[in-house]
């Protein structure tokens, strides 16, 4: 039996098996031959920690289990009736961790622990409980000056340095979309940051006690894109920093002394940004792009969890920055559109793989593109926003079918745009003023739409299309060719009241944050949003030295 006396020893491996399989490509705490044969040795029944840890994981894959992950037919590993409860080894990792004896020192592997669980809290749709973990990894972060791998010690083997870029940079990434999805600030200060990116290995037998060995023949690294994730996250970390700045002011003692830079400085504008990051994409390689189907290959499929994991980032960027030009709400829509033909492309087995932490990443893209109805729009503008939503609300329903947790972020999606419909028909009747004007129906989505590939089924199901500025607002009759209807001049914006958007499901951002009424200037942003310190070892193979071309010497390099 384990350490807990749960389970016996062979259903942990069989878990842990399931853990490689459904959550590593997105987790990527460990280097996996040495975690393998820590569990294999059955080091959880003589340390703590890692008994804390192998429970947190084992819950992980239970969970992402039982809200849908495929195992692959071929798999060996138990059916889905003899997985044990998620909760059961929840419980069980709590009770250890409270169990680790207080001696000052601090555990690697209670640091991952937290990791772990914290991720799983976001599984269980805990977004307090998750916040609580990321806390608790934080403090011991700073206790042991983790931010800087010069004080991580001399005595690490290759080995133990990559698991520790590979903590440090997953917890940064949590740490920003937590920021981004649920309003929370940003613990981590990548400028005051000094940790390496991953190597970019092929396979996790690269990486050998004495060194890493890169051999780009192999294949494609996975940690190409799970890096180049990170390049996004830092850039959000910085956009959000900039739009959290209240304007420079006389009274301001910051602004006296010149800490605080004018709005109207030079720099990227968020098109040069969109573009730059356009073409990095654009380079990565295809696995990236248009990932395969799951086959139960480990080393292939893992590339369709991050081809899902990248596009959904891409897409909470794109639409932060196009929220500050002059036609924010027309890109939003558009935005929106590109990410369903995206993840049209996609199969479905990843993004059930990863479940309600995904999906809570969606809906952060929604809430993103929701914050535009509460500012000064036209009836035009209202039908466009409505339009993106209610197809992202049946993106949604799709993966929120096999999901044992109470996450119904669909339904309030649906209930939101609702009560935005009876607003506007209570008080000038917009919607169906403007269909009548134009000859269309407001209210049905395109009937048909992007085909997408549900692996559980075996069958395609039809998404909505979502249209952009140049297209027709959705008709009832796909044969018909309505053309692209200007705006009506003779409508007058209208302004919902706050009370409309109080019990909207996503505590995001204040209502001002990233100009969410898409009518902002389209200034450009200040040198200091991108002026992102690179980590030493990515003067060469980072992807963001592309910038230099752009944003001049604002990229520095740590020393």
């Amino acid at each position: 039996m384990g350490f807990n006396g749960l389970v016996d020893d062979e259903t942990i491996l069989t878990v842990v098996k399931m853990f490689h399989r459904v959550a590593y490509p997105i987790l990527v705490y460990f280097h996996w031959p040495t975690f393998w044969s820590d569990i294999c040795s059955r080091r959880y029944a003589r340390d703590r920690c890692f008994n804390a840890l192998t429970m947190a994981v084992c819950a992980t894959a239970c969970a992402r289990v039982r809200d849908g992950a495929q195992l692959p037919p071929s798999s060996p590993l138990m059916s889905e009736t003899e997985i044990p409860a998620s909760e059961t080894f929840h419980r069980a990792c709590l009770e250890a961790c409270s169990n680790v004896p207080n001696d000052g020192e601090i555990s690697f592997d209670l640091m991952r622990t937290e990791a772990v669980l914290g991720m799983l809290c976001l599984q269980h749709n805990d977004v307090r409980g998750s916040h609580r973990h990321l806390h608790r990894y934080l403090g011991m972060s700073a206790e042991i000056g983790f931010h800087s791998e010069s004080r991580w010690g001399s005595d690490l083997t290759a080995i133990e340095v990559e698991e520790r870029r590979r903590l440090f940079w997953h917890q940064y990434h949590l740490d920003v979309q937590l920021a981004v999805t649920f309003g929370s600030s940003i613990r981590h200060r990548e400028a005051q940051c000094n940790v390496d990116y991953p190597a970019e290995v092929y396979d996790d037998e690269d990486i050998r006690p004495d060194g890493v060995q890169l051999l780009p023949e192999r294949g494609t690294s996975l940690f190409k894109g799970w890096n180049f994730v990170t390049d996004l996250y830092r850039i959000l970390e910085h956009v959000i920093n900039k739009s959290r700045v209240n304007p420079p002011t006389d009274l301001d003692t910051l602004s006296r002394i010149g800490l605080r830079r004018a709005s109207d400085m030079d720099g990227p504008s968020a098109q040069n940004i969109l573009e730059e990051i356009g073409r990095i994409y654009d380079d990565l390689p295809i696995e990236f792009k248009m990932p395969r189907e799951m086959t139960g290959d480990a080393l292939e499929d893992r590339y369709g969890f991050q081809a899902a994991n990248i596009l959904i980032t891409m897409t909470t960027l794109k639409m932060i920055l196009v929220g500050s030009q002059q036609d924010g709400i027309q890109q939003r829509c558009a935005v929106a559109g590109e990410l369903l033909d995206g993840l049209s492309t996609i199969p479905e087995a990843y993004i059930r793989a990863a479940s309600t932490a995904m999906l809570h990443h969606l809906a952060g893209v929604g809430h993103l593109l929701a914050s535009v109805i509460k500012s000064p729009l036209s009836p035009w503008s209202h039908l466009q926003a409505r339009s993106a939503l209610l197809a992202l609300a049946d993106l949604l329903a799709i993966f929120e079918t096999s999901l044992r947790s109470d996450v119904k972020m669909s339904s309030k999606i649906r209930r939101h745009v609702e009560r935005i419909e009876s607003h506007s028909q209570k008080t000038k009747g917009l919607g169906a003023h403007l269909g009548n004007q134009i000859g269309v129906r407001p209210k049905p989505l395109y009937p048909d739409g992007i085909r997408f590939q549900d692996d559980s089924r075996g069958v395609l199901r039809t998404l909505p299309f979502v249209p952009d500025g140049t297209q027709t607002f959705p008709h009832d009759n796909p044969s018909v060719n309505v053309p692209a209807v200007p705006e009506p001049p003779s409508f007058s914006p209208t302004l919902l009241p706050d009370t409309l958007l109080g019990e909207w499901p996503f505590t995001l951002f204040n209502a001002d944050t990233f100009d969410v009424t898409g009518q902002g200037s389209s200034q450009p942003l200040q040198p200091s949003l991108l002026s992102v310190p690179l980590p030493p070892s990515l003067s060469q193979a980072d992807e963001l030295s592309n910038f230099d071309l752009l944003f001049g010497d604002t990229l520095q390099t740590n020393e």
